[in-house]
């Protein structure tokens, strides 16, 4: 009954997305030359990450359920968590950069309300606080559904763009392999989760490499699994799971690359974009039930890479470190180059990296287009070390960026 309802509540969760497009807005260059991403300078310790986590407690005099979005006009793209008030703390992931959240609640007479909610530093500069109290004005809402559940990046989708050329650089047109991803957490109060959705949609195969994409998620074994399924039923492809050891899914967008036509698939300006029904084709979603409940997973658990077919060599974001069957590849290879660190996994010692992963969809650079040129402010944020322009994914130069939607 418990899983009945949670499908239940899945589907009805999946219908407040809208379409979502690439970019919210376009704009012209700046008034300058962007260098190219292997002529910016790398800040020593730059970690490339745009999410971070933000603690939530939530004041009440009654019992309501409460939605947190992370913009002021509560797109239901942007919601990050509907949370049972009143609540202790509960731990959300945030786009670096946030500076505030927005409680929505309903009122006494059944209209809702927003109560926006400030953000503060905590001690570990990689967290922030806050703390909400609803208003007397709040009415007493019945829990429906299953409970809980925590979005990440948002309701909406999160992008992750790789180069396949590791060890040596690529040319970072960053769409060597391209996905659009969105993960649900179904929790029991603040502390423990029972169950993780995972969809994942393939943007883009721009590489010549025969990788395929892989997620792992950090501190989950196999043994954790009570079941793995597809909570529509709708996969045309599909991703199997690791049967021993740490639980990894693996996907299979086989017979895609060339299928439109060109070279590759979803990159190459005579051929792409590819239309939004065939992109949701790609979409391959899949429901975990946990043997137990666990505690909630942080956005840096999910561990998305590329692994190759012919000879099992892996692709991390930077500061993940490779699975156990490729762990002394790695050392060996990384040993015996003296460009690639051997302080930080996955990152050169010029401080660049093969993949990124950004809390928003957004569309990928056309192929060979440095993603310098095709996101305007993507070099002022690498060279500030991430303290400036931010939201650099939001401003994308109009013809550099294949066009993705998808619902």
């Amino acid at each position: 009954m418990k899983k009945a309802k949670l499908i239940t509540l899945i589907l009805s969760l999946s219908s407040m997305a809208a379409c979502q497009s690439k970019d919210d807005i376009y704009v012209g260059p700046p008034d300058k030359d962007n260098d190219k991403v292997t002529d910016l300078v790398v800040p020593e310790g730059f970690d490339w990450e745009m999410s971070q986590d933000a603690t939530l407690s939530i004041e009440s005099g009654v019992k309501s359920i409460v939605d947190v979005f992370r913009s002021a006009d509560c797109k239901a793209e942007d919601l990050i968590a509907t949370l049972n008030a009143p609540t202790e703390d509960v731990t959300l992931s945030i786009p670096v950069g946030t500076e505030k959240l927005y409680v929505q609640y309903t009122q006494t007479n059944g209209k809702k309300n927003v109560l926006p909610v400030a953000l503060t530093e905590s001690r570990a500069e990689t967290n922030k606080i806050g703390h909400a109290k609803l208003p007397e004005d709040a009415g007493e809402t019945k829990e429906s559904g299953e409970g809980p559940v925590l979005y990440y990046p948002s309701n909406g989708w999160g992008t992750v763009l790789f180069e396949d050329n590791w060890p040596e650089m690529g040319d970072y047109d960053m769409n060597d392999f391209a996905v659009w991803y969105k993960i649900q957490q179904y929790i029991t109060g603040p502390n423990e989760t029972y169950a993780i959705m995972i969809s994942v949609t393939m943007t883009a195969m721009g590489g010549s490499y025969p990788y395929q994409l892989c997620l792992g998620i950090d501190g989950l074994n196999i043994n954790n699994i009570e079941e793995c399924s597809d909570p529509y039923g709708q996969n045309s492809y599909k991703a199997t799971l690791s049967k021993s050891g740490d639980a990894i899914l693996t996907y299979h967008w086989d017979g895609l690359k060339g299928s439109e036509g060109g070279s590759y698939y979803n990159t190459e300006d005579a051929y792409a974009p590819v239309d939004q029904a065939k992109l949701k084709k790609n979409q391959v979603s899949y429901i975990i039930y946990l043997e137990k409940n666990m505690k909630i997973f942080s956005h840096k658990d999910f561990d998305f890479f590329l692994k190759r077919k012919d000879n099992g060599a892996e692709i991390h974001l930077k500061g993940y470190k490779p699975s156990t069957g490729f762990m002394s590849t790695y050392n060996e290879i990384t040993n015996s180059n003296s460009n690639l660190s051997n302080r930080q996994y996955y990152a050169t010692t010029d401080g660049f990296v093969w993949g990124i992963k950004v809390p928003k969809g957004i569309g990928h650079p056309k192929e060979q287009i440095d993603i310098t040129e095709a996101y305007s402010y993507f070099a002022d944020w690498v060279t500030s070390g991430g303290k400036s322009q931010t939201d650099w994914y939001n401003t994308a130069e109009e013809g550099k960026c294949v066009s993705v939607q998808i619902e």
